[in-house]
């Protein structure tokens, strides 16, 4: 179910909605409902348990350790990439039963959509391929961009990243999810899963659970992604707006990236 939160966020929720506070678990109930009139979609509706399928664009590091954390939970996947489902057959097969490899088209038809790809990549991959309107996407890329060890950009005093491999994206100044929802019109846009390193995801921490911060703009998409984090048996940690919390978490500059946290 979706955390609906204390007590208090309970009351304050439904008397803005306009629907009777009783026990905790009616009104999750009641808020699976209300939540249905303020989606701007079908594809919007709060997931209940188990439900939800995950579409993922990329089965580079990042795809591919969701896809698993997704299988530990026997959570359904299709993952796909530029190279078509073929090329998949191998890692699928480790994956496990609950991800499949598909087209493009077929993860961009499933209930929540992960961008997955290197920056450079994300034009290309989302243009012309849904209507986006009213779909929930979780963007988990970050503006970076690989370079060739040893090429002039990773020699150059004015890459501070160039021994990392990579460089940043001109983004005008700008949080990098708002270009990714301008490429996307109409999507549900939250920003996850792109501020740690991406092989912990399938990894068990010692005690606690993992948080995975989230941002976005439209509460039912947020709380969509936050029940998916609590399905993979992490902790969510709203951010607030993709503006905002976005840049909180954004790798490399920002603050919360780049670092492993834990909800004990």
């Amino acid at each position: 179910m979706v955390d609906t939160g204390t007590p208090k966020d309970q009351k304050h929720l439904a008397k803005r909605n306009n629907v009777p506070y009783t026990d905790g678990t009616t009104f999750r109930l009641i808020a699976h409902l209300t939540a249905k009139l303020y989606s701007k979609s079908a594809t919007s509706i709060l997931a209940i348990e188990g439900s939800m399928t995950v579409g993922i664009l990329g089965a580079g590091q990042l795809g591919s350790n969701l896809a698993k954390a997704l299988s530990l939970k026997n959570m359904p996947c299709v993952l796909a990439n530029r190279r078509g489902p073929a090329s998949l057959t191998n890692l699928v097969a480790e994956l496990g039963p609950s991800v499949t490899a598909g087209t493009a088209l077929e993860a961009a038809h499933c209930d929540i959509v992960v961008l997955a790809m290197q920056w450079r990549d994300v034009p290309l991959a989302v243009e012309g391929l849904i209507e986006w309107e009213g779909r929930v996407v979780i963007d988990a890329t970050n503006p970076l961009i690989a370079i060739e060890p040893g090429s002039a950009e990773a020699t150059d005093p004015k890459n501070p990243f160039g021994a990392f491999g990579f460089r940043l994206a001109d983004t005008g100044g700008r949080p990098s999810s708002v270009l990714v929802s301008e490429m996307m019109p109409g999507a549900l846009l939250v920003k996850a899963f792109n501020h740690f390193a991406v092989e912990e995801l399938p990894q068990p921490v010692p005690f606690g659970k993992r948080v995975i911060f989230y941002s976005g703009d439209e509460p039912v998409s947020k709380a969509q992604v936050g029940a998916l984090i609590d399905q993979l048996g992490m902790a969510p940690v709203d951010l607030g707006s993709i503006g905002d919390g976005g840049r909180l978490a954004e790798a490399p500059s920002g603050p919360l990236s780049f670092a492993t946290y834990v909800r004990l």
